[in-house]
């Protein structure tokens, strides 16, 4: 959807919303099936580096109406973005349509915290290991490299250490870019757009400064909400009262609001790399509909750790496993190498520098050259 002299308005991106729609006239029917097809078919290097994106759609002719739909609800990057930005997130958005059903976007079961889940499962079955509900209290630094955490008293080794940004001691630090996100929950007693049949509906508020609100709506079909309600997240770059605009732009009405809860979100976008060899930071949500820079991340991470190597591989199937003797002479190698490799410093090693971390507030504190209070013993190596 978009927003439209008041009204919200369906988005023509497909042959058939282009010919059926009432907003655009015959003539900017034309334009867009044109501008549409030649998105899908120009390649990489016919591209002018020099334009901007509104550059590219003005050499098209779109008229104001076709470009609010293609800048807002199908490119969504602003009109001075580099022209292969856009150019970019238009084929995205139009190769993802009828991939999945009508709408190029898909929505998660119960909500996207169920995707790191899925990972996690992923990786517990092929020997991951998890340690839940435990504090950092620091890290121990020793020849430019990670040698352990520290969890409540526990010194943990490790070969290589991936942190959240918000845990990462500041003197360990590239490169620090804050990056704000302000975003909104509604529960609602009534839909953006009421239909017979639900459905995932996205919205984009434009809003001064390119930088607009992004309004996803789904229902109970998603198993997010009770029968009868509605949720709805909105997110925008840098800091929005979104509550206040949501309700001035009539998004949202008092009488149909069930519930909301407005929070703001600071992330890195300074990299991944620490002064650590082998450290990385992980910057946490930032302001995007989707997860390419969560996924371009940890591609970059994965990369540091393991050269050469896939970035998440087809899982094998099931009566692809082996297991063997063959099998169990390679994990006995691995176990011996890593026992190796992450032997505990010793108690007094004047080398070894505790980078101790503040959880309860976010807040590093100084580094300290005592590593004697925990005593490596076999029962918190890992």
């Amino acid at each position: 959807l978009t927003l439209l002299e008041g009204k919200l308005e369906q988005v023509p991106s497909s042959r058939s919303d282009v010919f059926n729609t009432k907003h655009i006239s015959v003539v900017e029917k034309r334009v867009l099936m044109k501008f549409l097809t030649q998105c899908l078919q120009e390649e990489e290097g016919e591209q002018d580096t020099s334009k901007t994106f509104g550059d590219y759609l003005k050499s098209h002719k779109l008229t104001p109406n076709l470009t609010h739909f293609v800048v807002h609800s199908i490119a969504m990057t602003p009109l001075d973005c580099p022209q292969s930005t856009g150019l970019q997130a238009t084929r995205k958005f139009l190769s993802s349509l009828g991939r999945f059903g009508p709408t190029p976007f898909l929505w998660s079961m119960y909500g996207t915290g169920e995707l790191p889940q899925a990972f996690c499962r992923l990786c517990a079955v092929f020997g991951g290991i998890y340690y839940l509900g435990r504090s950092l209290e620091g890290v121990v630094v020793k020849d430019g490299k990670a040698r352990a955490v520290v969890t409540e008293g526990k010194r943990i080794s490790c070969q290589y250490l991936v942190m959240p940004g918000s845990k990462v001691p500041t003197n360990l630090i590239l490169e620090k870019k804050e990056v704000t996100a302000s975003r909104a929950m509604f529960l609602t007693k009534e839909s953006l757009l009421p239909t017979e049949k639900e459905q995932i509906t996205f919205l984009s508020l434009p809003q001064e400064g390119d930088r607009p609100v992004r309004v996803v709506e789904v229902g109970p079909g998603t198993a997010a909400c009770p029968k009868g309600l509605h949720v709805m997240h909105a997110t925008v770059e840098g800091e929005m009262e979104l509550e206040d605009v949501m309700k001035e732009e009539g998004i949202i009405k008092d009488e149909e609001l069930v519930y909301s809860l407005t929070f703001t979100q600071v992330g890195n976008k300074g990299g991944e790399k620490t002064k650590l060899e082998n450290m990385w930071e992980a910057s946490g949500p930032v302001a995007e509909l989707d997860f390419d820079v969560a996924i371009e991340q940890a591609r970059e991470i994965y990369k540091g750790m393991f050269p050469g190597e896939d970035f998440l591989p087809r899982a094998p199937d099931p009566e692809e496993i082996i297991l063997g003797g063959e099998e169990c002479e390679e994990k006995d190698n691995v176990t011996g190498d890593s026992n190796e490799e992450i032997a505990p410093e010793k108690e007094n090693d004047a080398n070894n520098d505790v980078v101790d971390n503040n959880v309860k507030d976010n807040q590093p504190t100084k580094v300290t050259d005592n590593d004697g209070d925990i005593p490596p013993t076999s029962e918190n190596k890992l």
